[in-house]
């Protein structure tokens, strides 16, 4: 059998066939993400500034989630005007944020009196109370935070999350607005109904409502939030009709997939909106 090379498949007709059938079936966007994953095409992306910052290790013993949590800051040398707590994404850690995403040299860069924190909240917790007694949420909130300001002092909080985190940093901002004062949400995790949502985010349908973000918007429309979303992203319907239930907030669409290149291309403008978060 003859292989087909990347070279091959672009000059060629397979990708003229399954465009062509994608669109033909009605499926422009499941299309895209078929090619976006073959590695045809691909998605917005922005290198993380070159700059040196320096991040640091932390542990908590967390009796929220019954282990020993790690976490990690970076910090300006002046006393930090705010922190940006950063939630991860499925099968991530609390390294994403700065690895992968490289957010606290996009601080550093802009020279924003901020420290970025970020905390491993386990592979699948989806930042909320599970029936295992685990608490991710209240782990941020009542642990997390209150280590944070011992080491730099009362700040602003700024809330970040990717995909799961995401839904877990408008959960959290929602359930305890008077602790936060911004939340941006890249490609918040959020489905229709429990039984669309992925194997493990929930662990049954009450649990599902029980942590409905749709059913907080009243407590969300009173704070800044911004809403990131690809549009072959496939939580863009449901991070739609959020938005559209939060007429204040700032959300951004446009090109892009559930990734981290499409996440780092959106942080100059979340950035931007926290500035002016914070400076209101």
């Amino acid at each position: 059998m003859r292989t087909i090379t990347r070279r091959t498949l672009l000059g060629g007709g397979a990708v003229a066939a399954v465009g062509a059938g994608a669109l033909a079936a009605g499926e422009k966007e499941r299309g895209k993400r078929w090619l976006h994953a073959a590695g045809v095409i691909h998605g917005p992306d922005l290198t993380p500034p070159d700059v040196d910052v320096a991040v640091s290790q932390r542990q908590l013993a967390s009796t929220h989630l019954r282990r020993t949590v790690d976490w990690a800051i970076s910090r300006p040398a002046a006393r930090p005007e705010a922190v940006v707590v950063c939630l991860h994404g499925r099968n991530a850690d609390h390294r994403f944020a700065f690895d992968t995403i490289g957010l606290h040299r996009f601080v550093a860069a802009d020279r924003l009196p901020w420290a970025v924190v970020a905390v491993d909240g386990g592979d699948a917790s989806y930042w909320h109370a599970r029936a295992d007694g685990t608490d991710a949420e209240a782990m941020v909130l009542d642990e997390l935070l209150p280590a944070v300001h011992d080491e730099i002092g009362a700040a602003k909080v700024l809330l970040l999350g990717w995909s799961m985190g995401g839904y877990g940093a408008l959960l959290a901002a929602a359930d305890h607005a008077d602790s936060v004062a911004a939340i941006a949400a890249s490609s918040p995790a959020m489905w229709p109904s429990f039984a669309q949502a992925a194997p493990g985010a929930f662990d049954d349908e009450a649990d599902f409502r029980a942590h409905d973000v749709f059913d907080r918007v009243g407590a969300l429309g009173r704070l800044p939030v911004r809403i990131d979303c690809g549009d072959e992203d496939p939580f863009i319907g449901t991070d739609r009709a959020l938005a559209a239930r939060l007429p204040r907030s700032e959300h951004v669409y446009g090109s892009g997939y559930h990734e981290a290149g499409t996440w780092r291309s959106r942080v100059p403008g979340q950035l931007a909106f926290f500035r002016r978060a914070v400076a209101g």
